[in-house]
């Protein structure tokens, strides 16, 4: 059995591809509805110039440190704008 059918990171967990890479904010959990039941996580980070956001498999990832993204909502964070 595949290690993307078991929930690895919840909404909220900091994650970076296992070959590297950015911080990234996992911002939204989806399981497909077959009977593979297979986890798919749907990241966000700001690259230097521009915000993106990517769906990745969860063996792809993995859990860059033991807190939670701040600012996760249910809207992405506006990193266009500073906060203040």
């Amino acid at each position: 059995m595949s290690q993307d059918n078991f929930r690895k990171f919840e909404r909220g967990d900091i994650v970076m591809l296992i070959s590297g890479g950015p911080d990234m904010c996992v911002v939204e959990v989806k399981r497909t509805k077959a009977v593979l039941n297979i986890y798919r996580y749907v990241c966000e980070w700001f690259n230097g110039t521009d915000f993106d956001r990517y769906e990745f498999f969860g063996s792809c990832l993995t859990k860059r440190v033991e807190s939670k993204c701040p600012d996760c909502g249910s809207q992405p964070r506006d990193l266009t704008t500073p906060k203040g």
